[in-house]
This record gives structure tokens, C-alpha cells and sequence, in this order.
């Protein structure tokens, strides 16, 4: 199934992959930013505003569905280049845009659902070329978000005050156009059969829900991805109610990018060492949460203070995007993984998209900012709890085989479609948890 050479082009893959990773991840990472440009030039509320970049974040989340039919039937090159050309429309629609509605559909739906289709495929891809380098491979292409991160908000904000928003939706017409190079150089190495594919694409299998280990991933999920993308939708308009510049604001979103890209290095150098299990993970996220949901407001009260918030904000992200899916490896099969990856990705997809308008709502209605850092910060806990008690208790159903048997004539076949799926599910799963990303996917 994988490329003899074990490498070889793919390293060229890899280098498409990060920069993807760069596109996606600073787009969706720079909602922040455009909640404040649409807020001040349509003067809508918080909430209405906030719709547009979760509706494009929720999409690029699961995007990745669709992404995956797309891939195992036509390839990885094609999902990567349509995506690209779609997202690109989204934002050329925007430049004719004249209401704030208008916004929800060619940035929220047809650009989140263009970089939803680029992202996930470029990540399954390597999987074509790498064995025992995949993961290598795979956590490379991902730091290409926390370059984003670091690069794309700070940007759009220049750019903004040059060319006026109309203007950088041109600009990132062009710029999502690059990934249609990217996606070029996606070679498909590895061909299915039509029987392959029929149980590759079951990724809504209902009988999972029997386990409680995926039923708390999933919430975790959901809650993880509610709580982080209100903190980057909100944080640079929070520090630019204490007074500190909005240049100060928005260094705050890069100081999380570094702390991230440091996050995911450290731990993926760990993440397969006795010295880390799963419990030591999840405690140590678990801590983190702890720390950003208890003492934020004593982060808010000076500039250092705030700094100190984006790096333990951004070393949280980055190690949560990290360990949750080797800790999902380890509480779940890869069979469930495979199988339940639709609802996974829903998951994160509906934490992204009403997370930031709620938090807008009650940040509109008066509560303050405080209130909204603190319901964040107790979603992140929340999810780590969670993931903290089904750690305890692992799951022991296995469902696939009441699937698999009514769709294959030999258990050996089964075996064998079932770790295809398996293998790709695993890399697609660990995208959509970076997109929040890692965010993302993984954003």
C-alpha cells in the first residue's frame, strides 16, 4: 500500500501539505480580525457578526465528509484543487457583497466548505507515500497552522487599513488560488476497489453510539472546539478593552502561534514515550484548563499578564491538538475511529459554529468579557474532565464486525478494508482536532 521509496516525492507532498496548512489555518485563525473590521463597518452586534467566521470554521471542519467521497473517488488531487477554486469564489463573491447576511454565504459556507475540502485530503495524502516517517510526515505539514496563525491575522489587519476589506477578499482570492499548485502534486499512489470504497465512505455508523468511550469524545470534542474558538474570536477585542493598542491586541495571536508551534514539537517529541502515557496527558491538559480558566482575570490586569494568557493559551492548543488523537488511538480501535469519523467531525463542526455568536451574545447583552473567558475556560476543563473519565474506563465494543461481515465475503478482506479505513480515518480525525484548529482541521 505505501510507496517502497518511503519518501522520495512525498517530502514535495509534505511541502504542499504545510502550506496548506499555512492558508487554512491563518484564514480560519484570523476570525477574530474580521469580527472586528465587520462589526465596525456594518455596526452589527457581536453575535450577527460572529456568524460568518463560525459558519467558516464549522464548514472547514466538516468539510472534511465530503472531502473524504471525493478523495477515495476521484483522488486527493481533485478534492484539494475543487476546494481551492471554491474557496477562492467564496471570497471573489464577497468583493460584490453589500450586506452583512451576504457575508454568511460567500465566506461562512463557500469558503469554509472550499478549505474544508483542501484541508483533510492533504493530510490523508501522505499517508500514499510515508510508513514509517508518516508520522513525521504529518506533524511537519501541520506546523504549517502556527506559521499561519503567527502570519495571516496580523496581516489582514495591515492589508485592511490599505486596501479596505473588500480589497484583502482579493487579495485572498489569490492567495487560495496557490493551493491549487499544492494540490498538483498530490499523486494518487493508492487505488480502491468499488467494494473498498463502499466501506471506506461508512463513516455514520450509529451502532458506536453503544460506547461510552466515543460518546465523550465526542462531547469533548464539541466543548473543546466551542471554548477555543470563542478565545480567537474574542481575545483581541478583550486586551483592547484594557487599553493596551491594537497592535498590542492582535501581537497576542501571534504569541500564540509561537507557543503552539512550540507546543506541538515538545509533545509529538514525547508522544510516544513510556515517560507519556494517556493519563499523564490528559491530567496535564486537564492542568492547563485549570490554569486558564481560574486565573484569567488576573492575566488582564497588565500587559505582561496577557502575554503570559497567549502562551499557556497557545501551549493548551497545541498540545491538545497533539495528544488527543493518540489518546483517542489508545482509548478507541482504529475500527471505531474509522467508522465514527463522520460524527466526529460534526462534533467539532458544531462547537465551532455556536460557540463565538453565543459569546458574542452575552458579551452584546452586557455580561462582559470576563463572564464569556470564563464559560471558555470551563469548556476547555470540561472537555479535559471528560477525557480524564473515559481514560478510566476504556471501551471494549467493537462494532465493525456486524458491519464489515454484511459487506464482505471473507474476514480477511475485512480485515483488510477495515485497517484502510482505519489508517486514513486516524490521519483525517487528527486534522479536524488541529484546525481548532487546528484547526484547522484539523481545523
Amino acid at each position: 500500500m505505501y510507496d517502497s521509496k518511503e519518501g522520495g516525492w512525498g517530502w514535495m507532498v509534505t511541502a504542499a501539505s504545510f502550506l496548506i496548512h499555512v492558508i487554512v489555518g491563518g484564514i480560519g485563525y484570523s476570525c477574530g480580525v474580521w469580527q472586528m473590521i465587520f462589526t465596525g463597518y456594518f455596526g452589527k452586534t457581536r453575535y450577527e457578526t460572529a456568524w460568518i467566521g463560525s459558519t467558516l470554521l464549522a464548514l472547514t471542519a466538516i468539510g472534511g465528509i465530503p472531502s473524504t467521497l471525493i478523495s477515495y473517488r476521484f483522488g486527493y488531487r481533485a478534492s484539494v484543487i475543487s476546494g481551492s477554486l471554491l474557496a477562492s469564489s467564496g471570497f471573489a463573491m464577497s468583493y460584490f457583497c453589500t450586506e452583512l447576511h451576504e457575508l454568511y454565504l460567500s465566506i461562512g459556507v463557500v469558503a469554509g466548505l472550499g478549505l474544508g475540502l483542501v484541508l483533510t485530503p492533504s493530510v490523508m495524502v501522505l499517508e500514499n507515500y510515508f510508513y514509517r516517517k508518516r508520522h513525521l510526515a504529518s506533524s511537519l505539514a501541520a506546523t504549517g497552522t502556527s506559521v499561519g496563525l503567527v502570519l495571516f491575522p496580523t496581516a489582514i489587519y495591515y492589508l485592511e487599513d490599505i486596501y479596505a476589506w473588500k480589497g484583502v477578499t482579493l487579495i485572498l482570492v489569490a492567495v487560495c488560488a496557490n493551493m491549487i499548485v499544492c494540490g498538483a502534486v498530490m499523486r494518487q499512489t493508492v487505488h480502491y476497489s468499488g467494494r473498498q470504497r463502499r466501506d471506506l465512505l461508512k463513516i455514520f455508523e450509529p451502532s458506536l453510539f453503544k460506547s461510552v468511550v466515543f460518546q465523550g469524545l465526542l462531547w469533548s470534542n464539541f466543548l473543546w472546539s466551542a471554548g477555543a474558538a470563542i478565545v480567537f474570536f474574542h481575545l483581541p477585542e478583550y486586551a483592547r478593552s484594557t487599553g493596551v493598542t491594537q497592535d498590542d491586541a492582535l501581537m497576542l495571536l501571534g504569541v500564540i502561534g509561537v507557543s503552539n508551534f512550540l507546543s506541538r514539537a515538545v509533545f509529538q517529541l514525547f508522544s510516544h514515550s513510556a515517560k507519556l502515557d494517556t493519563m499523564s496527558n490528559v491530567l496535564c491538559s486537564a492542568g492547563l484548563a485549570v490554569i486558564l480558566t481560574g486565573l484569567f482575570p488576573e492575566f488582564f490586569k497588565h500587559k505582561a499578564g496577557e502575554i503570559g494568557y497567549a502562551i499557556m493559551f497557545g501551549l493548551h492548543c497545541g498540545f491538545w491538538s497533539t495528544f488527543v488523537a493518540s489518546v483517542t488511538g489508545e482509548l478507541l480501535s482504529e475500527e471505531l475511529i474509522a467508522y465514527g469519523r463522520g460524527f466526529i467531525s460534526l462534533s467539532i463542526g458544531l462547537g465551532l459554529v455556536l460557540g463565538p455568536p453565543l459569546a458574542g451574545l452575552l458579551i452584546d447583552e452586557d455580561f462582559g468579557f470576563e463572564v464569556v473567558f470564563y464559560g471558555a475556560g470551563a469548556c476547555m476543563l470540561l472537555s479535559s474532565l471528560i477525557m480524564l473519565a473515559v481514560s478510566i474506563k476504556k471501551c471494549h465494543y467493537r462494532p465493525v464486525a456486524d458491519v464489515s461481515t454484511t459487506n464482505s465475503s471473507s474476514s480477511l478482506g475485512t480485515r483488510s478494508v477495515a485497517s484502510a479505513g482505519a489508517t486514513t480515518a486516524t490521519a483525517a480525525t487528527a486534522e479536524d482536532n488541529v484546525l481548532v484548529t487546528s484547526v484547522m482541521t484539523s481545523v
